[in-house]
């Protein structure tokens, strides 16, 4: 028997994705072979409140943008639907989207205040409540092996900014507590850079397979569930969409739920080259010579507006999480 198992970020993407992905979250919730951990679980949990509280700051922006009179609005999270429902009208009409814009904001103020308004932890709730899910439960020995697993060294590996050693415990869990071959769905680059190393080791201590892929959509359709090429397709974009923002986070240390907020602090021609250097113009990664050419002006021209607005995001960033860390503490 084969079994799913969904790392955490793949099921906190449900809240990112800049359109609704329905089918794939309703054929998950609805699946007979989920793999789960309870580590797993308390990171959902611990972050799902946060992503929506990233929701709410980002529609609460995108009102202040209707007060300016702006009415191109980018989609956000589950609600892009309705948002791109409000972008239909034209300007003359900005009362009327600010008449149901509001309704927005109280919708998703009602998923912080009650669980069973939040389409996406409902979902995570039927699975773990499902009695055909396994769930691996939290145990001291592969704690300890995690914990001398990133001491040496090994992967996966736990990004150090963080100071944790989550994918480390999750993957020592998978291998004391594995009965089945696994599916395992992650964009983590910690699993899918060394998949070679992470199967034969699987492989070993469990006498099972284990493979890695990328699509919760195309994990279900590989166990028999009928998914839909749009729908594959739609979480395809969406995750390349995510891995380009990461990309963009790696070198700026920006939060990805931040990054759009930093690049409108950067003068236009900067922002036009970092959207185009890291793909997020139009999904291709443009070269200097790219730029230099679409410009009018020298690779190293461009070198130099790429390398400054990278370092005024950084800086900025920093420069306003400091700030707000101190007010805090006051």
């Amino acid at each position: 028997m084969t079994k799913i198992f969904i790392d955490t970020n793949k099921f906190l993407d449900f809240y990112r994705y800049e359109e609704e992905n329905e089918e794939v979250l309703d054929k998950l919730a609805l699946a007979n072979n989920i793999l789960i951990t309870e580590q797993v679980i308390e990171e959902f949990n611990r972050n799902r409140f946060s992503e929506i509280r990233r929701l709410l700051e980002n529609v609460e922006s995108k009102a202040k943008d209707l007060n300016d009179g702006l009415c191109n609005l980018k989609p956000v999270g589950i609600f892009a639907e309705k948002i791109s429902t409000l972008n239909k009208n034209n300007s003359k009409l900005i009362q009327e989207i600010k008449t149901n814009f509001k309704p927005l904001k109280e919708e998703i103020n009602s998923m912080l205040n009650d669980d069973s308004n939040d389409v996406v932890f409902n979902a995570f709730n039927m699975i773990i409540n499902n009695e055909q899910t396994t769930i691996i439960k939290d145990n001291e020995k592969a704690y300890n092996l995690a914990l001398k697993r990133n001491r040496l060294g090994g992967v996966p590996r736990s990004d150090n900014k963080y100071l944790t050693i989550c994918d480390e415990y999750i993957w020592e869990s998978l291998l004391l507590n594995s009965k089945d071959n696994i599916i395992f769905v992650t964009r983590d680059k910690t699993y899918l850079d060394n998949q070679k190393i992470l199967i034969e080791e699987f492989k070993k201590k469990t006498g099972k397979s284990i493979k890695f892929m990328e699509l919760v959509s195309t994990a279900l359709k590989e166990l028999g569930a009928d998914i839909s090429k749009e729908a594959i397709e739609k979480e395809q974009h969406e995750q390349n969409e995510i891995l380009l923002l990461d990309a963009l986070s790696d070198v700026t240390g920006v939060n990805v739920d931040e990054i759009e907020y930093e690049l409108l602090t950067l003068t236009e021609r900067e922002e036009k080259v970092i959207r185009l250097r890291f793909g997020l113009e139009d999904g291709k990664k443009y070269t200097l010579e790219d730029i230099s050419k679409m410009f009018g002006i020298s690779k190293e021209t461009v070198r130099q507006i790429e390398a400054k607005a990278i370092r005024k995001m950084r800086n900025r960033y920093v420069h306003r999480n400091t700030n707000s860390n101190v007010i805090v503490s006051l």
